[in-house]
């Protein structure tokens, strides 16, 4: 709709954003990965990526899984419906 969204500020920079399959969930990752629900605005995981900066997130074609990418080559994957 090119409607703005308005979200709660966090306490650290976002560098990176993904858009889900489905369009309407949003990871916005910097030193923690947040899942974003974008219809009713608000965020449903925060998820733990230790001391490391984020540097790549996408949600896998299928929807299920979060993956991000760190500094060190770390890569951590997420259950998208439960964060875990």
């Amino acid at each position: 709709s090119g409607a703005a969204l308005a979200f709660v500020p966090t306490e650290d920079a976002t560098w990176v954003l993904a858009y889900h399959p489905g369009g309407v969930l949003l990871a916005a990752a910097g030193r923690t990965v947040r899942i974003w629900d974008t219809e009713s605005r608000s965020c449903l995981h925060v998820l733990d990526v230790g001391n490391a900066v984020v540097q790549a997130v996408r949600f896998t074609p299928d929807g299920g899984r979060l993956v991000a990418l760190s500094g060190g080559n770390v890569v951590r994957v997420w259950e998208v419906a439960s964060g875990a």
